[in-house]
């Protein structure tokens, strides 16, 4: 029996308050429902939340900032 042959797929999913708002995924699929690739990621971070990479927003990374860093930011982005 021959199989199809391996092929990988980038998938992005965003959150807001643990709601999925957007997805994308490199397989083409365009479909009202999710392709098979978004839901074994959304299955594997549910299984397995610290094997996923998660990328916090800004505004998270800017709310951790204290004062300082928060002006040397603004200091270098004005220069």
């Amino acid at each position: 029996m021959q199989s199809e042959p391996e092929t990988v797929c980038n998938v992005a999913i965003s959150f807001d308050r643990c709601k999925i708002t957007s997805v994308t995924c490199s397989c083409g699929n365009k479909d009202i429902f999710y392709c098979a690739h978004v839901v074994a990621l959304s299955l594997y971070r549910i299984r397995k939340p610290d094997q996923v990479k998660l990328h916090l927003p800004i505004s998270e990374t800017l709310f951790q900032m204290n004062r300082d860093q928060l002006q040397k930011l603004v200091q270098y982005l004005i220069t």
